[in-house]
């Protein structure tokens, strides 16, 4: 049985929409997974429906970065795949624009930064107490992607300077 990875897929593309409403609509008719044939990827997503500003579907234990990438790269225009899989441990982001792709994720050495206390029924995550980690993967995720746009921007600046 395997784990299961929650996708969320945005795009700024028609065409991208186009296709998912499609996948929408052969997964109601057949019942099953749905694959995009043409993009070459044994990827199958499962459960697919639109949020009304994302696209949300399952895949078998990893998540759908070939898929967001081919897509973007296809149609010429930005996808960008939030996901995660807890099972595995994995989360993380991918941006890509006109098939040039960008992926943080959340390392083991992230998860180490929290615990479940069963005493206080409840994660511990810098001191804090909290509910349920995806409040804390959340977290930890944001502040890589700052950290992220942080050094990418001040590598532009020492660029333009020479």
């Amino acid at each position: 049985m395997p784990n299961w990875c929650s996708n969320y897929l945005t795009t700024d593309s028609k065409r991208v929409d186009e296709v998912m409403e499609k996948l929408v609509y052969r997964q109601k008719e057949s019942g099953e997974g749905e694959s995009l044939d043409w993009l070459k990827d044994d990827r199958y997503l499962f459960d697919i429906y639109d949020t009304g500003g994302a696209w949300y579907f399952d895949t078998k234990w990893s998540p759908a970065t070939k898929t967001a990438e081919t897509l973007s790269k296809v149609f010429g225009c930005e996808v960008i795949l939030d996901y995660d899989e807890p099972g595995s441990m994995i989360r993380g982001k991918l941006v890509c624009n006109k098939g040039v792709c960008t992926e943080i994720n959340l390392t083991n050495e992230d998860f180490d930064l929290y615990h479940y206390d069963d005493e206080k029924d409840c994660y511990i995550f810098e001191g804090e107490a909290w509910d349920n980690d995806s409040e804390i993967k959340d977290e930890l995720l944001d502040r890589k992607i700052k950290l992220y746009d942080q050094q990418s921007l001040h590598s532009g600046d020492s660029a333009s300077q020479d």
